[in-house]
């Protein structure tokens, strides 16, 4: 006997010998049976893998979008004040609109001049937060439009406002530059126009 033999091989093959002895015995014709190896299933089987993306598998996560950005693809910012390439956040002149009463009006309560500043503060964070969102830009550089690139983001009214972010640029004449922006608002602009060109930071 194979010393490889399991238990289920052995007891098959005893259990096959004593069939055909009991065969024997009633003088039936025996019949050889050739031995059957049992086919073990393995515990568990390999899984099928499905063809893999490796774009998705190598791509970075795409941006989140600016919680400025309105439906029109437009951004809205929030301070428009920068001093060298910090910018000054708006929430400052909230805070300083509110104070200015609040010391006026020290004489009649002392904790007006702390309550209104807060409160100022308070409003624009919800404002810029909740009720109108607007996300932080810095201005970086100034570029002629014809040397813009979509992806881009540039302010659309000189070196405050909203900001657009440029998807394609057509060159209409050797003078002219047609921009388009997410969320399909296009302007035509001078090949040599000044755009500043900004970080958007959330």
């Amino acid at each position: 006997m194979n010393t490889t033999d399991t238990p289920t091989d052995r007891h098959h093959l005893a259990a096959l010998r004593l069939l055909d002895i009991d065969l024997a015995r009633r003088g039936e014709d025996t019949v050889e049976l050739l031995p059957v190896r049992p086919h073990h299933e393995p515990l568990a089987k390999n899984p099928v893998h499905a063809p893999r993306n490796q774009h998705h598998d190598t791509d970075p996560p795409d941006d989140p979008a600016p919680r400025g950005r309105r439906h029109d693809g437009t951004i809205r910012t929030t301070g428009w004040l920068q001093l060298g390439s910090h910018p000054v956040s708006s929430g400052l002149w909230a805070t300083l609109t509110g104070a200015i009463p609040g010391f006026a009006l020290i004489h009649v309560c002392a904790w007006l001049a702390l309550i209104l500043p807060t409160a100022a503060y308070a409003l624009w964070r919800v404002t810029t937060r909740r009720l109108l969102p607007a996300s932080t830009a810095v201005n970086r550089d100034r570029r002629r439009a014809d040397q813009l690139r979509p992806g881009t983001a540039v302010r659309l009214h000189g070196p405050i406002g909203p900001v657009g972010v440029i998807t394609h640029l057509t060159r209409v004449a050797d003078d002219r530059v047609l921009i388009g922006f997410d969320g399909g608002g296009t302007r035509l602009l001078p090949a040599d126009a000044e755009c500043h060109v900004v970080e958007l930071r959330d």
